[in-house]
C-alpha cells in the first residue's frame, strides 16, 4: 500500500512547490538525455580512436615521461584494451570535471595521436605543422622519433645551443646585435651583445628591448595585415588590385591585370624607377606608368623567374599595399564637392593612407600579439638604438628618422623581443592574428616571405622560410640588418644587427641557419 501513495490518480493534486520540482526534474532529465544522445557516440568514438592510436605519447606535461619508454606505452594500451581507461583517465583526471573537456580539445588530441601513429617505425619526421597541440607533444615526437635520442626535456638545451652558436658567429663582427630564438613562442632564449649607442652618442649597451627600424622585415608585417584585411572583406588574394586604387589615380597599361598575390610575391610586373620613391607620389607615378605584362614572369634581370620563388623584388609592391588600406576599408571615397586643390588632396591622401595602414596593423596584429602601440618612427629619444658603420667608427649613428609616410615596404620600429612576440603569434595556424590557417599559406606561397630552403637531416627534411631587412652603410649613417626565420620544426629566429660586418662580405644568413643544424647534430651526439 505504501507504494500506491506515490501514484497519481485523476483528480489528485499536488502542492505547487512539488509540481515545480518535478517539472524541473523532467526538463533537466530531458536535456540530459538529449545531451547524452548527442555526446555519447562522439566521446565513445574519440575513445576508440585513442585506443587505436596509442595514448602515452599525447598525455601532456603531467605524464610526459611516459613517452620515453615503450613499456609505458604498452602498459597504457593494455589498460585501454581491458576497458579500464577512457578519455577522462587519459587526461589524468578521472572525475566529473574532466568530462567537461571540449570536443575541440578531443579532436586536436586525436590529430596528435594519428600523427604519432604515422611515425611508428619511421626514421623521419613528417607530421604536418597544424597537428601540434602541446609543447610536451612537440618535444616528444620531434626529438624522440626513431631513436634519435634527444629527450623530451632537452628542447631548452637545444635552443640555448642554437643561440650560443649564433652569438659565436656574430661576436666581434658587428657593433651590436640582439636576437631571440624560440619554439612556437615558448621556451625563448635571448641574446644581445655590443653597443646600441657608441661613446659619441652616449654609450648604451645593446639589449633585446632596444628598438630599431626593421627595414624590409616590415614587408612580412604588411603581408599579414593585407591578408587579414582581405579575408575580413571577402576579397580573394587573386583579385585584381585596380578597383582598390585611390579614385583620383589613372593606372597605366597592364595594371588592371595585377593581383594581390602578385604584389605579395613581387610578380606584379612593376619596374619602378629609382627616382620614384616609396612615398605616395612615387608609388602613384610608378602605377600610372604601367607595366609590361610579360615582366610578371621575369626576374629583375629579364630572365625567366624561378618557379616557387618571388619574381623581381620591388619595394613599391608593398608600398602600394599601404596606399590601398583606406580604400579597402571603405574610409577613402570620392567627395561630391571639394574646395581643395589637387595638390592639397594628394597631401591629405598620403597622411590618411599612412594612418589607416598603421592603425590597422596596431589594432589587428600587434595588439593581438600582446604588444603596445608601435610606430614607423623612432620614439625612444636618448634610448633609441642607432646604426653604425665600420668605415666611420667615430661618426654619429643614425636612427633613419620618421618613416610613417613610406611605411609598408620598410619603416616599422621594434625591439627584438617585440618582433619575436609578433612573429610567434603570426606563425601559429590557430593563433590570435590570422584566421583559417593563413600563416601556413604565407609560408608555402611566399606571401610576405622572401625565400625558403630545405635540408635533409636525421629528423627528416627540415624547411625554413625567411625575410631579411637591409639598409646599407653606403647609403646611410649606419647599416641595419634584420631577419625573421621560421623552421618547419617550429623553431623561430628574429635578429637585429646595427652595423655592417667586419670583415665585409660575411655570409651571416647562412651562418645563422647552419647554426641550428649544428646544434641539432650536437644534441644528438650527446646521447650515450
Amino acid at each position: 500500500m505504501r507504494g500506491l501513495r506515490s501514484v497519481e490518480r485523476p483528480g489528485n493534486e499536488r502542492p505547487l512547490g512539488t509540481r515545480k520540482r518535478h517539472m524541473n526534474r523532467g526538463i533537466i532529465g530531458l536535456l540530459a538525455a538529449v545531451l547524452l544522445y548527442w555526446c555519447a557516440p562522439q566521446i565513445a568514438r574519440a575513445e576508440m580512436d585513442y585506443a587505436g592510436h596509442g595514448c602515452s605519447r599525447f598525455l601532456g606535461r603531467a605524464n610526459e615521461a611516459l613517452c620515453n619508454t615503450q613499456a609505458g606505452h604498452d602498459a597504457c594500451m593494455a589498460e585501454l584494451r581491458r576497458g579500464r581507461m577512457n578519455y577522462c583517465t587519459l587526461q589524468g583526471q578521472p572525475d566529473r570535471a574532466a568530462r567537461r573537456a571540449t570536443l575541440a580539445e578531443a579532436h586536436q588530441r586525436l590529430l596528435d595521436a594519428r600523427c604519432v601513429d604515422s611515425l611508428r617505425g619511421r626514421s623521419s619526421f613528417r607530421c604536418p605543422d597544424e597537428t601540434y597541440a602541446s609543447m610536451a607533444y612537440q618535444r616528444c615526437i620531434e626529438y624522440r622519433n626513431a631513436g634519435i635520442g634527444i629527450g623530451c626535456r632537452r628542447l631548452p638545451n637545444l635552443l640555448a645551443s642554437y643561440a650560443d652558436r649564433i652569438a659565436a658567429q656574430l661576436e666581434g663582427k658587428v657593433y651590436g646585435y640582439a636576437f631571440v630564438v624560440s619554439k612556437r613562442g615558448e621556451t625563448s632564449v635571448e641574446r644581445a651583445a655590443g653597443s646600441a649607442r657608441l661613446q659619441q652618442d652616449g654609450q648604451m649597451a645593446m639589449s633585446v628591448d632596444v628598438s630599431y627600424t626593421l627595414a624590409s622585415v616590415s614587408k612580412n608585417i604588411t603581408a599579414a595585415a593585407i591578408l587579414k584585411l582581405l579575408a575580413e572583406k571577402g576579397i580573394d588574394v587573386d583579385a585584381e588590385v585596380a578597383k582598390y586604387l585611390p579614385y583620383n589615380w589613372t593606372p597605366g597599361a597592364g595594371v588592371d591585370t595585377v593581383t594581390f598575390r602578385e604584389l605579395l610575391t613581387h610578380r606584379s610586373g612593376f619596374r619602378c624607377l629609382d627616382g620614384d620613391g616609396v612615398d605616395y607620389a612615387g608609388v602613384k607615378r610608378c602605377v600610372e606608368r604601367g607595366i609590361v605584362v610579360a615582366d610578371k614572369t621575369r626576374d629583375c634581370n629579364g630572365n625567366a623567374a624561378t618557379a616557387g620563388a618571388i619574381g623581381c623584388y620591388q619595394n613599391h609592391n608593398y608600398a602600394l599595399m599601404r596606399v590601398m588600406f583606406p580604400v579597402i576599408r571603405g574610409t577613402l571615397v570620392k567627395p561630391v564637392l571639394s574646395i581643395f586643390t589637387p595638390e592639397q588632396i594628394e597631401k591629405e591622401h598620403a597622411i590618411v593612407m599612412a594612418n589607416s595602414y598603421a592603425n590597422y596593423v596596431n589594432a589587428e596584429l600587434f595588439s593581438k600579439a600582446g604588444l603596445p602601440k608601435l610606430s614607423c618612427a623612432p620614439t625612444d629619444g636618448a634610448k633609441q638604438g642607432l646604426a653604425y658603420k665600420h668605415a666611420a667608427p667615430n661618426d654619429n649613428g643614425g636612427d633613419f628618422g620618421d618613416m610613417s609616410l613610406v611605411c609598408g615596404s620598410q619603416g616599422w620600429f621594434m625591439s627584438a623581443r617585440q618582433l619575436s612576440r609578433y612573429f610567434a603569434a603570426l606563425n601559429e595556424s590557430l593563433g590570435s592574428i590570422l584566421p583559417n590557417r593563413l600563416p601556413e599559406r604565407m609560408r608555402q606561397d611566399l606571401l610576405g616571405f622572401q625565400g625558403w630552403g630545405q635540408r635533409a637531416t636525421p629528423y627528416g627534411d627540415v624547411r625554413w622560410w625567411w625575410h631579411g631587412g637591409f639598409h646599407p652603410a653606403a647609403m646611410n649613417p649606419g647599416e641595419i640588418n634584420t631577419l625573421v626565420m621560421r623552421f618547419s620544426n617550429g623553431i623561430e629566429l628574429v635578429l637585429i644587427i646595427n652595423s655592417d660586418f667586419d670583415p665585409a662580405g660575411f655570409d651571416w644568413g647562412s651562418a645563422v641557419t647552419n647554426a641550428l643544424f649544428d646544434a641539432m647534430a650536437a644534441s644528438r651526439q650527446q646521447v650515450p
